[in-house]
């Protein structure tokens, strides 16, 4: 007696469903693409027009002077930023045009993201300009 295995001739569909983990590190790395956008624009758009030297402070300090005082919210930290414009502005860049780190580096991701969060925080207190939406969108990429 000869044994033959029956084959299923019938036509079956395979469907590819991505597994859920995936489809939600894709969502998450999306959602941090399009978070490190503004800064990273904002600091190449500052270096595309004063270079470097955008990070000796003057062009800061220039921004902070013209400031009319009904708009500073915490004087005496506006006034600190006045005293130390080179160094803010020099820290500010540097995060600005590191930020594509947060997208390709989970440890860079843990360093930039509350640095991010805490630079529209200063934002906020030094020339009362809000970004609290962008800090919340930064707490969602924060893992």
């Amino acid at each position: 007696a000869s044994t033959t295995a029956t084959r299923n001739t019938s036509p079956r569909k395979v469907q590819f469903e991505p597994p859920a983990m995936l489809a939600a590190a894709c969502a998450r790395k999306a959602l941090v693409c399009i978070a490190v956008l503004p800064l990273f624009g904002g600091g190449l758009h500052k270096l595309l027009l004063s270079g470097i030297r955008w990070a000796d402070g003057k062009t800061l300090f220039t921004y902070m002077a013209m400031l009319p005082s009904k708009y500073i919210p915490w004087p005496a930290l506006h006034r600190l930023v006045e005293a130390h414009p080179a160094i803010l502005a020099s820290s500010s860049l540097l995060l600005e045009v590191s930020m594509p780190l947060a997208v390709v580096s989970h440890t860079a991701r843990l360093l930039l993201i509350p640095s991010a969060i805490l630079f529209h925080i200063g934002i906020e207190i030094s020339f009362g300009a809000q970004f609290n939406h962008h800090a919340f969108i930064y707490l969602l990429c924060w893992q």
